[in-house]
């Protein structure tokens, strides 16, 4: 279903963008395209890998050592604060729409089921980008030995942060772009 739509959105673009028909209303939807997740975007950035503590015990370990929502959602909001253009969750694109959510031991995203390791793809200045992650108290609590979680970090010239198309479902909110 979501491949019709973006061919159906292909050909009106195709349609509109020839020679001599409006030009600028083409330009505005690219751009709110752009906006809207549903156009891939590379550059600069990081990629992020977020896993549990190796052999947690529940008897032992405290409930932290373990990904949740708020440990994924505490990230994803030092990244935007910090100046992210544009972030995945294992190939999932984020966007104003998007929920996370934990679901039993998996995290839920977009209607889908994650399991660790999250893997985050983050548009951006990496340098800031990385010294926030770096510095912030709760995470360095947080992957300390005694709570164990795995954060990795890793720069990247290219990244590429895919459109909430590739794999995201937009049909339940298809009503938010029909005019009323």
């Amino acid at each position: 279903a979501n491949l019709d739509l973006v061919a159906k959105r292909d050909e009106l673009f195709r349609l509109l963008g020839e020679p001599g028909n409006n030009p600028e209303l083409v330009s505005e939807w690219q751009d709110a395209a752009l906006l809207a997740g549903m156009t891939s975007v590379s550059g600069e950035g990081l990629r992020l890998s977020l896993n549990d503590k190796p052999n947690y015990d529940p008897l032992l370990d405290p409930v932290e050592s373990l990904v949740h929502d708020k440990t994924l959602l505490h990230i994803l909001t030092l990244l935007t604060d910090s100046g992210a253009a544009a972030m995945s969750v294992n190939g999932i694109r984020l966007t104003a729409l998007s929920q996370i959510y934990c679901i039993g031991p998996t995290i839920l995203c977009n209607v889908h089921r994650l399991a660790p390791p999250y893997e985050i793809t983050v548009l951006g200045p990496a340098d800031r980008l990385t010294e926030v992650l770096r510095s912030d108290p709760w995470l360095l609590r947080l992957t300390d030995d005694s709570i164990g979680v795995r954060l990795s970090i890793v720069s990247d010239p290219a990244v590429v942060v895919p459109s909430f198309a590739d794999r995201g479902d937009y049909l339940n909110h298809i009503s938010l772009l029909e005019v009323p």
